[in-house]
């Protein structure tokens, strides 16, 4: 008996280990994508003001898109439903934002598809910071702490959503279509 009960004991250390482990490679993808996202909006910003002030899109020309891709090697049957669907489907949704904003090349300017391309890709990265804190809470693993110096990165995705949110509002209301 003593030994069905350490052996069981055991196994499951083993199995909240790997718990851990497949958690952490699905966490870390998804935080690197809202930090490189986060980079993304300082960096259209920075082209934004560069462009007004050179009255120059050329800014915006260096501006490197982001790329995300789920980690092939995980171990699945430890993460959530709703997890695993939150995380595959990122990329198809980022090829989609990413498929609008190529369309737009033939009628909006550089600062209308900057604002687009911000918005929506805050939009997206603060989907994935939210499935990875559901995917740690559930591993029971602390909450995340990107607390080193004063940017507040997720306050600017954040703010870039909803303020994209806050004008397509009030264009419709005024009847206009704001892209």
């Amino acid at each position: 008996m003593v030994t069905v009960v350490h052996g069981w004991i055991k196994e499951r250390k083993s199995d909240g280990r790997e718990k851990v482990y497949a958690s952490l490679q699905l966490i870390t993808a998804l935080e690197q994508y809202t930090l490189d996202v986060a980079q993304l909006v300082a960096d259209l910003d920075d082209a934004e003001f560069e462009a007004s002030q050179e009255h120059d899109y050329a800014p915006f020309a260096k501006i490197k898109q982001v790329r995300y891709e789920p980690p092939s090697d995980v171990d699945w049957r430890w993460i959530g439903a709703k997890e695993i669907q939150d995380v595959l489907s990122l990329p198809n949704k980022i090829k989609y934002m990413k498929a609008e904003l190529n369309s737009m090349n033939e009628w909006a300017d550089p600062f209308q598809m900057s604002d687009f391309d911000g918005a929506e890709s805050s939009a997206l990265a603060l989907q994935a910071w939210e499935t990875a804190a559901r995917i740690r809470k559930s591993a029971r693993l602390p909450k995340a702490d990107y607390s080193i110096g004063k940017w507040k990165f997720l306050e600017t995705l954040t703010q870039r959503r909803d303020d994209r949110i806050a004008r397509m509002a009030e264009a419709e209301k005024k009847g206009g279509n704001d892209i």
